[in-house]
């Protein structure tokens, strides 16, 4: 996933702030509301790599060793293992919200969330 198009807060005399991408835009009309911005990487923490290889390197030269596996059982498992080893892509996740009265209103372009929540990624 690629990164989004980030927000900026654009600020004019007389107006209200508005928080916009270029597509979207989000503007908060309520003088005690305010309009921020949240980003954030979104990734999944997994074990590191040799941790997670090397029992099932040991298993299957074990397993090889001993001359019980067919051609096609062989590369199922290396297939197996070249696919536990592809990293996983960090997400990047851009939020423009405005608070008012507890209440928060988020959008990221296509979504919008409201909730007494603070969004964590």
């Amino acid at each position: 996933m690629g990164k989004p198009t980030p927000f900026t807060i654009v600020r004019n005399e007389g107006m209200p702030p508005v928080a916009t991408n270029g597509a979207t835009r989000l503007m908060c009309l309520d003088a005690d509301g305010e309009v921020r911005l949240r980003r954030a990487i979104r990734t999944v923490m997994v074990a590191p790599m040799a941790e997670r290889l090397i029992p099932q390197l040991n298993a299957l030269s074990g397993e090889l060793l001993a001359n019980t596996m067919s051609a096609e059982d062989v590369a199922a498992r290396l297939h197996a293992l070249q696919l536990s080893c592809t990293p996983i892509e960090p997400q990047h996740v851009e939020w423009a919200y405005v608070e008012i009265a507890g209440v928060r209103v988020y959008t990221d372009g296509t979504d919008v969330i409201v909730t007494r929540q603070d969004l964590l990624v």
